[in-house]
């Protein structure tokens, strides 16, 4: 799905890796990410779909994206791409720091991610919340696994405002 046919405004949600750090909000529209205010996202509250990630690649480049709920399938925004999730196009491979998310698309294409966690993640994290320490793969492993149950909680996503 192309950004040019995709102009509904979405705000999306960045945690903090964390807990004590304050959620960064930011509106999607078209191919642009940006920050906004948490009054903008409070009145339109119902537009708040999914989560906004950064991560590193394995050449060490930050990239983003954002993942989000739109009619009861999840859509992935990466590099000025919408790309539909399901359980069945999606494949993640890891070694050591190093993960490589697999997205099969129609017509025999595929989008390869290619994730490197940088080691202080694993330094800063306490072990209470193993997810945070790579929040973008972790949330796609979740999706696999509980692609129904996860759907209701983006939905919900806007209730606990």
């Amino acid at each position: 799905m192309k950004a040019s046919k995709f102009n509904e405004e979405i705000f999306i949600l960045n945690i903090p890796p964390n807990m004590y750090g304050k959620n960064t909000y930011y509106k999607l529209k078209g191919e642009k990410i940006e920050k906004c205010k948490f009054d903008e996202v409070k009145e339109k509250k119902e537009k708040l779909l999914g989560f906004y990630f950064t991560f590193y690649t394995w050449s060490l480049q930050k990239k983003e994206a954002a993942l989000f709920i739109y009619n009861n399938i999840f859509i992935l925004f990466y590099q000025k791409e919408y790309i539909k999730i399901t359980p069945n196009n999606i494949k993640i491979n890891s070694w050591l720091n190093f993960k490589k998310i697999s997205i099969n698309l129609p017509l025999s294409q595929t989008i390869v991610i290619k994730i490197f966690t940088p080691p202080f993640r694993y330094l800063n994290n306490d072990g209470s919340f193993p997810e945070m320490v790579e929040p973008f793969s972790a949330t796609l492993e979740s999706i696999l696994n509980n692609y129904t149950q996860k759907i209701r909680i983006f939905e919900n996503l806007a209730k606990e405002i």
